[in-house]
């Protein structure tokens, strides 16, 4: 590793400054272009017990501990495993009742003093510290056939960004999917009627409806539109606000969830830019056509927030003849681009965060006594 630089400490001071978010304190919409620095990494692996498995792509942070920990989900032991990097080892696990809960799609959870919550393909679960059910909600209304075509009829989603979106103690934001097929409802006037952004309180099962939906004047043009976007990107980004993307564009747009009120900002990096034309149906359903629309497709994906400094990790995909490369972007709590680095292909796109540095995992499966991680330092260490 090369010695620090100056960009690194000025890294500290952006994310020491204000302690204000910006994104629910500026009604002003930015258009700011950056040249960020290019961020160094490094790899490291950690043992795995014999115990243990080896798949660790359904994973949690653990904040507020002595060291740094993740817990992991074994879905053949149906267990959790807290597991301190710092360490290189288990330091509590939790066996769950395997004939009371049916965790069918588990994809991910947020772990935090409360307890688990978990989104599977069909429901949401709320346990407590120890295991036990408090609550679960069901993502698909009973007696529907939510995969009707041309169906806008809501069907509750999360999200990756669960893991540190928890709204409050007992709130989740959720995603509303739109049900059509293969995203072309983006093509019916009807698609931008409908909320796509709100929360569930798991405690009483109520779920709330913000006023966000598909920008109509974005998406459709004339009568072109973004099938393969048909679904935003959020992340909670403090106290009743969200954050979210729609990856046709630069921008990053705000909601605060007790006003209501929506604002953006445009944050593009002069080293990656958005490449994405909007295609009629038609074009949409030749399957040449088709192949050659997804070979050249830069757009951005993902945005996570980062608890810690109050900044964000935006990932984008850029596409080239069918091969993709990875950037991510960190973003300081005043949506300024600091710097930026390609992801490589065999790391997964969840960031995980913790005060001094930004891990992403290896994909599951690297060695069966041994798992490795991408590093990305936020210190002058």
């Amino acid at each position: 590793m090369k010695a620090p630089s100056l960009f690194k400490l000025k890294l500290i001071l952006i994310f020491l400054m204000s302690s204000s978010i910006v994104c629910c304190n500026s009604s002003e919409e930015k258009e700011l272009s950056f040249f960020p620095e290019y961020l160094d990494f490094e790899e490291f692996t950690v043992p795995i017990p014999p115990y243990m498995t080896n798949a660790w792509n359904v994973i949690s942070e653990v904040h507020n501990s002595d060291t740094k920990n993740i817990v992991i989900w074994d879905d053949y032991k149906k267990s959790f495993f807290e597991y301190s990097i710092d360490k290189g080892q288990v330091v509590d696990s939790l066996v769950l009742n395997g004939d009371t809960l049916n965790l069918n799609g588990f994809n991910i959870f947020s772990k935090n003093e409360k307890g688990y919550f978990i989104s599977t393909n069909f429901d949401f679960y709320w346990l407590d510290n120890k295991g036990q059910l408090l609550s679960n909600w069901s993502k698909i209304p009973k007696g529907r056939n939510p995969l009707k075509s041309n169906d806008f009829s809501k069907v509750i989603l999360s999200y990756d960004g669960l893991r540190q979106s928890v709204l409050n103690e007992t709130t989740l934001p959720l995603t509303f999917r739109l049900i059509n097929e293969f995203g072309m409802g983006v093509y019916e006037n009807s698609f931008y009627e409908f909320p796509v952004l709100g929360s569930l309180n798991m405690e009483t099962g109520e779920v709330s409806q913000f006023d966000v939906y598909f920008p109509k004047e974005e998406f459709k043009v004339g009568e072109e539109s973004f099938p393969t976007k048909a679904f935003l990107s959020f992340t909670s980004c403090g106290p009743n606000c969200l954050a979210y993307i729609y990856g046709i564009n630069e921008k990053i747009y705000f909601l605060n969830t007790k006003s209501g009120e929506v604002k953006s900002h445009s944050l593009r990096n002069e080293y990656f830019n958005v490449i994405i034309n909007p295609i009629s149906k038609s074009n949409f359903e030749d399957n040449t056509i088709k192949a050659e629309y997804f070979s050249k497709i830069s757009t951005y994906s993902k945005i996570y927030y980062n608890p810690y400094n109050q900044g964000f990790v935006r990932i984008g995909e850029e596409k080239t003849q069918g091969s993709s490369r990875y950037i991510c972007e960190i973003i300081s709590k005043e949506l300024e681009i600091i710097s930026y680095m390609y992801l490589p292909q065999n790391y997964m796109k969840r960031p995980i965060f913790f005060e001094d540095e930004i891990l992403f995992l290896y994909f599951q499966g690297y060695k069966e006594d041994e798992m490795k991680f991408l590093r990305i330092r936020l210190d002058s260490n």
